[in-house]
């Protein structure tokens, strides 16, 4: 049953094992008639039973498992080397695509970095142009204060000087 179970378990991989299953039923044949005779007291001729079928079987059951096991290892090997190839192809992919994301981000980088650029000159401009501008109103308020203060200041110092109550009605009018 065992022998069953693996050759079964072989075929659901997917194997051919056609010339395998032959040799291992044809030699578990030999072992059960090998077996019966044994069983039956026939030990005498057990020995050139064994010599002349057995050990051809055994020999037979070798080389199908060895023509097996070579035929699978070839098999591992393309599909080894299939893979291989498809892993390296893929390294390549994935190098291509990581350069190009570099240079897709240093591009944006570049072009991020003179928008912000422009802009900062923009805003270095206009703010440039604000300072002038209050520099300009204060300088205009420090004239138009000055011109107002000084008419002013002199009609005040004008009047500190005359008393309080004019003498004469001349300098009432004068006032």
């Amino acid at each position: 049953q065992r022998v069953e179970d693996s050759l079964e378990a072989l075929r659901e991989l997917g194997a051919p094992i056609e010339d395998v299953e032959a040799a291992v039923r044809h030699y578990i044949s030999l072992a059960r008639t090998a077996v019966e005779r044994r069983a039956a007291d026939a030990t005498a001729d057990l020995m050139p039973f064994l010599e002349t079928n057995m050990d051809p079987a055994r020999e037979r059951l070798e080389q199908a498992l060895h023509a097996f096991v070579e035929r699978e290892r070839s098999m591992f090997e393309e599909d080894s080397a299939e893979a291989r190839g498809f892993a390296n192809h893929a390294e390549q992919l994935v190098l291509v695509a990581t350069v190009f994301c570099l240079i897709l981000g240093a591009g944006i980088a570049v072009i991020s970095m003179r928008r912000l650029n422009t802009m900062f000159a923009s805003e270095h401009e206009a703010t440039a142009t604000a300072q002038r501008a209050v520099l300009s109103r204060d300088e205009v308020m420090a004239i138009v204060s000055h011109d107002l203060r000084s008419p002013l200041q002199t009609i005040r110092l004008a009047r500190s000087t005359l008393p309080d109550t004019p003498a004469t009605a001349r300098g009432a009018r004068a006032i």
